[in-house]
């Protein structure tokens, strides 16, 4: 949700600045920020500030600590943990009554691609762009009320049901000191066998992104996103850069099985055209080359 968004914000802002290099490509391809923060995150500080009283202490860290951030899914934010589940819980606290109500199962489509749309259902579909326009635009609509009970409900009441229930599943999951709560304790990356022989998969390793950032990292432990990184300057080719994570459908016992996937993880690009090769090798490269004979 938003990544277009998120590209779109950031090409214009280095075009701004005249400043689109190698340097600033790789920052937009690396980019880990959730653009749906910009959406939710301050409506959910507000709902928060005007009942801390009603918080619990931990409760109180919690909002500290998303108050503070800035919306980028790092290995070592305890808020992006926060904001993770909380999203997670504020969708189904919204709609699960009215599935409910209206006796809609997993089988008619339910979290499954029918109903939601992407591989992670939650921020992938119809339904969570229609919860971001509610909460920006229509608070106190009849959709935030709770069929089931007849409880009347808005925006700002779901927001903090939805934050309750985080914390003390996060407690239960990660312990009871917020800070510790890194995105990196629940999200991993993953290079899985193309046969699915788990000897043969990579990792996990600790991953950050999630599935709305441009480096997406789909779920809690992910298999896929944009593994091909590649970055070129049309006006001189031959400089172009990228990387691949490694070679997990090929042969396990190649050298070359594994050895890019450090590189990749850690935001690093090789230069894909060695220099000194003999000049006919440039020749879809360089306009004077031609080949051998």
């Amino acid at each position: 949700m938003g990544t277009a968004d998120e590209i779109y914000t950031l090409l214009s802002k280095f075009e701004s600045e005249g400043n689109i290099t190698y340097e600033s490509m790789e920052a937009v391809q690396l980019n880990v920020h959730d653009y749906s923060t910009n959406l939710f995150l301050p409506l959910l500080l507000n709902a928060l500030s005007t009942h801390l009283n009603q918080l619990t202490p931990i409760e109180v860290e919690a909002y500290e600590l998303l108050r503070n951030w800035n919306g980028d899914f790092t290995v070592n934010s305890a808020a992006a943990t926060i904001y993770y589940f909380w999203l997670w819980n504020y969708l189904n606290d919204t709609f699960m009554p009215w599935f409910q109500y209206y006796n809609i199962t997993p089988a008619d489509g339910l979290g499954q691609f029918s109903l939601f749309l992407g591989p992670d259902a939650t921020f992938h579909g119809p339904l969570i762009l229609d919860l971001a326009n509610w909460t920006n635009n229509y608070p106190n609509i009849q959709w935030f009320n709770d069929p089931i009970t007849g409880q009347e409900r808005n925006a700002t009441i779901v927001m903090l049901l939805a934050f309750n229930q985080t914390i003390t599943e996060l407690m239960h999951k990660l312990g009871p000191n917020p800070s510790t709560w890194y995105w990196g304790r629940v999200h991993y990356r993953e290079l899985t066998s193309f046969f699915s022989i788990n000897a043969l998969s990579v990792g996990p390793f600790p991953a950050p992104g999630d599935c709305n950032t441009i480096n997406a990292a789909y779920g809690l432990v992910s298999n896929e996103g944009p593994s091909w990184r590649q970055i070129v300057d049309m006006a001189d080719p031959l400089s172009g850069i990228g990387v691949y994570p490694g070679g997990i459908s090929e042969n396990p016992i190649s050298p070359m099985y594994n050895d890019t996937t450090a590189y990749w993880l850690n935001g690093q690009y090789y230069t894909l055209i060695p220099p000194d090769l003999p000049q006919y090798f440039y020749y879809l490269y360089l306009p004077n080359a031609t080949l051998p004979g």
